[in-house]
């Protein structure tokens, strides 16, 4: 991995994104590592809810130097009401990135916290790889959105990608 002006970048040049990822069964975990990993990514994977928030927690503080996550990819049960309060604390000081939520169940329920936290996806598990890889590399393609939110200060749930454009 080269550096260009602190920013890391793979061997073909292209910046490497920071991916947290949030999944408790070792298994699942492991393969979604080999997956993201294989693409290039670094990815700093965690087992609990606490974990995660101390994770992002330290990556937003500027002073800690640990560097900022592009992108948080968290089964849904590891943010409960207690870890979204926080989150919501965090908003307030900092960008915080996006969501992507993984689930066994879709309910009611998870639709609201995937609408709060204003998540970019809520994949199904079992996971489909391909369909993790797709929703990551889509998630982290710079868009007008994407753009105007970052120079807006808008972070939180209020970042969102515009679909790939089909037929060009």
């Amino acid at each position: 991995m080269y550096k260009f002006n602190d920013t890391p970048l793979n061997l073909n040049g292209v910046r490497v994104r920071r991916l947290l990822v949030g999944e408790a069964n070792p298994t699942v975990r492991n393969h979604m590592l080999a997956v993201l990993r294989a693409d290039g990514h670094e990815v700093v994977a965690i087992a609990s809810g606490i974990d995660l928030l101390d994770t992002l927690a330290v990556s937003l503080h500027p002073e800690l130097g640990s560097g900022r996550f592009d992108l948080v990819i968290s089964d849904a049960r590891m943010v409960g009401d207690r870890e979204a309060s926080v989150l919501r604390r965090f908003e307030k000081r900092a960008e915080v990135p996006p969501f992507v939520f993984t689930s066994v169940f879709r309910d009611k329920d998870l639709q609201a916290k995937a609408n709060q936290f204003g998540a970019l996806a809520v994949l199904d598990k079992p996971l489909d790889l391909n369909e993790l890889r797709e929703t990551v590399n889509r998630s982290l393609q710079p868009s007008r959105t994407t753009l105007a939110a970052a120079s807006t200060g808008h972070g939180f749930g209020r970042w969102s990608p515009e679909p790939a454009a089909q037929g060009r």
